[in-house]
C-alpha cells in the first residue's frame, strides 16, 4: 500500500491511498465465500450454490462491499503509520475503482492541533473565604424552620402578604379567554412573584368567596408573543387562605436535618457543618469555572473548521445561542451578529473541551469512583429516584455511564489545575458567597 500526504492548512491534510489489486480482490474472495454458506437458489442444496453463479448474479454487490472494507481498513492503516488524528470524518474523494487496477483513492480532514498547555502556576485565580458568624447559623435555622413550615387555614381575616391562597381564575384579552390562562384549585403563595406583576397584589385583602377583576398587563417581554405587552382581565375566586407557621426547633427538626439521636442541643452544630461544606462546594465550584475561562485566556491555539461549525450546529439546537430561535435552528439565516456570538461561543466550547481532554489524558486521569457515586446520589435526589436505581441505570446506559465519567473527569481536571493554580483570597461572607452562586 502506498501513501502520500499533503499539508493543505495548517490542520488540513489530503491523503491519496493506492492500495493492490489483489487486496481488494481477495476481499472479494472473502465476501464471495460469506454469501455462499448460506445462500438458498431453487435447484442447489444450500449452501451448494456454484461461485460462478452467485459472482455473476451479486457481482456489483461483492464489489462494493470489498470496495468499502478495504477503503475502511486501508484508511486506518495509514493513518496510524502517518500518526494522524482526524478531527472529522474524512472524505473520500477521487475514488478510481477500476478492474484489474489498484484502487486509488484521495481522502481530505483536518487533524487536532498540538495543545501545548502553559504551566498551571501562571494561573491566577480569586477565591473567596468567610467565616460562619452566629448571626449566619440564626438566618440558617430561621431559613430551615420557614422550609419545614406548615400551613394552617385562616377563616377570620383578609388574605395579607406571605400567605398562600387558592384560586380559580379566568384570563381574558379582548373579553375572550386565551390559552393557558385558566386554572382552577391554583396554589400561590402572595409575595413569591409567580405570576405577573400585579397579580399577588390585587389578592391582598381578599377574604374567602371573594371575587375580584384584575385589569394587568403582561411584561413587553414577555416569552408568549401574542400576549407580550397586552392588556388584560383576569377573575378570580378566592377559596382558601392559609398562613405559614414556620416548624418548631425540636426533636423532630432535628431529625430531619440529619440528628439520629433528635438532639436539639446538636442542632446549631450540625447547621453550621452543613453551612461550611455547602459554602465549600460553591467556592470550589466558582474555582473550576474560573480555571475555564483561565485556562482558554492563557493557552490560546487554533481549531479545527469542522469542529467550530459541529458546535455551532449544536448550539443552535440545544438553544444556547442567545436570541437564536427555533426557526435558526431548523435552518434559517442568522443575522452576523447572531452568527459572530454563536461562532464565539462554539470556539469556546470547543476549545475548552480540547484543553480538558489534553489534561486528562497527559495526567492519565480516571474517573473517581467516590465522585460517581456522589453524582448518581445527586442524580437521585434531583430525580425523585432512589440511588440503587440510578446506579442500575448507569451501569446499564452506556450513554449515562459516559456522560457522568466525562462530568467527573471535567471536575478532576478542573481540580488539578486549581491544585497548581496561584490562589489570591479576597475576604467575603456566607451569604455574600453562597447568594452570588445563585444569581
Amino acid at each position: 500500500m502506498q501513501v502520500s500526504v499533503e499539508k493543505t492548512s495548517n490542520l488540513g491534510r489530503r491523503l491519496v491511498i493506492e492500495v493492490p489489486a489483489e487486496q481488494v480482490r481477495n476481499e472479494e474472495k472473502l465476501r464471495l465465500k460469506d454469501l455462499s454458506k448460506n445462500m438458498r437458489v431453487d435447484g442447489f442444496r444450500a449452501g451448494k450454490v456454484p461461485a460462478d453463479f452467485i459472482q455473476k448474479k451479486y457481482a456489483d454487490q461483492l464489489r462494493h462491499e470489498a470496495v468499502s472494507k478495504v477503503l475502511e481498513t486501508s484508511l486506518g492503516i495509514a493513518l496510524k503509520e502517518q500518526n494522524l488524528r482526524p478531527a472529522n470524518r474524512p472524505n473520500v474523494e477521487d475514488l478510481k475503482d477500476d478492474k484489474g487496477q489498484n484502487l486509488k483513492y484521495t481522502v481530505t480532514f483536518e487533524v487536532y492541533p498540538e495543545i501545548i498547555l502553559k504551566d498551571f502556576s501562571a494561573v491566577v485565580l480569586t477565591k473567596d473565604v468567610a467565616e460562619i458568624t452566629e448571626e449566619d447559623i440564626d438566618s440558617g435555622v430561621e431559613k430551615l424552620q420557614s422550609q419545614f413550615a406548615r400551613w394552617v387555614d385562616v377563616t377570620d381575616r383578609a388574605a395579607q402578604s406571605g400567605d398562600k391562597v387558592t384560586i380559580d381564575f379566568v384570563g381574558l384579552l379582548d373579553g375572550t379567554p386565551f390559552e393557558n390562562g385558566s386554572a382552577e384549585n391554583f396554589d400561590l403563595e402572595l409575595g413569591s412573584k409567580q405570576l405577573i406583576a400585579g397579580f399577588e397584589d390585587g389578592l391582598i385583602g381578599t377574604n374567602i368567596g371573594d371575587d375580584r377583576t384584575l385589569d394587568l398587563t403582561f411584561p413587553a417581554e414577555y416569552g408568549a408573543s401574542h400576549l407580550a405587552g397586552k392588556a388584560v382581565q383576569f377573575n378570580v375566586t378566592v377559596k382558601r387562605i392559609q398562613s405559614k407557621v414556620s416548624a418548631v426547633v425540636d426533636g423532630d427538626f432535628a431529625a430531619r436535618i440529619g440528628i439520629e439521636d433528635k438532639d436539639v442541643s446538636k442542632v446549631r452544630a450540625k447547621i453550621r457543618d452543613n453551612m461550611i461544606k455547602y459554602m465549600g462546594d460553591v467556592v470550589q465550584n466558582k474555582l473550576r469555572e474560573q480555571v475555564l475561562e483561565k485556562l482558554y485566556e492563557v493557552n490560546p491555539f487554533e481549531l479545527p473548521d469542522s469542529l467550530v461549525a459541529q458546535e455551532k450546529h449544536n448550539l443552535m439546537h440545544e438553544g444556547h445561542g442567545k436570541d437564536v430561535d427555533c426557526e435558526h435552528a431548523h435552518g434559517k439565516d442568522l443575522s452576523p451578529a447572531e452568527d459572530a456570538e454563536l461562532s464565539a461561543k462554539a470556539t469556546k466550547r470547543v476549545s475548552i473541551g480540547l484543553l480538558l481532554n489534553e489534561i486528562i489524558a497527559k495526567n492519565n486521569l480516571q474517573p473517581d469512583q467516590d465522585r460517581l457515586l456522589a453524582k448518581i446520589k445527586a442524580m437521585s435526589v434531583m430525580y425523585g429516584s432512589n440511588a440503587d436505581l440510578i446506579q442500575k441505570m448507569y451501569y446499564e446506559s452506556k450513554e449515562l455511564r459516559e456522560n457522568l465519567q466525562n462530568m467527573v473527569l471535567t471536575d478532576q481536571a478542573a481540580d488539578l489545575i486549581v491544585a497548581g493554580a496561584t490562589i489570591k483570597e479576597q475576604q467575603s461572607t456566607f451569604y455574600g458567597i453562597v447568594n452570588a452562586k445563585m444569581e
